[in-house]
């Protein structure tokens, strides 16, 4: 539950960053707007969005194919890590492990 609040709120804030980004590129927003946003920090702030989130993301997925290498023993695809059945053997798994330990 907590990983998909977090996606919704990385998915937010990568479509404002984008949007930022697009109105300043497109002259949409304008030069002096693009100073003012600029020099106001929004800029930077939605820079350092997509920059956090990029990583987070990044961390994530790592964590999480560290999880099916660990429970499953296999590599996990770029199909497991969204796959519904992937995890019902992963959870599966780890509850098979916890019954085996003293």
């Amino acid at each position: 539950m907590q990983l998909r609040a977090l996606f919704r709120g990385s998915m937010a804030a990568w479509c404002v960053s984008i949007l930022v980004l697009i109105a300043v590129s497109r002259g949409v927003i304008g030069f002096q707007a693009a100073r003012l946003l600029v020099k106001g920090g929004v800029f930077v702030w939605c820079l350092g969005i997509v920059l956090v989130t990029a990583i987070s993301s990044a961390i994530i997925g790592m964590r999480m194919r560290r999880e099916i290498k660990r429970d499953l023993g296999r590599d996990a695809t770029d199909a497991d890590l969204t796959s519904i059945e992937t995890w019902i053997e992963v959870e599966d798994a780890e509850r098979s492990n916890q019954l085996k330990k003293p």
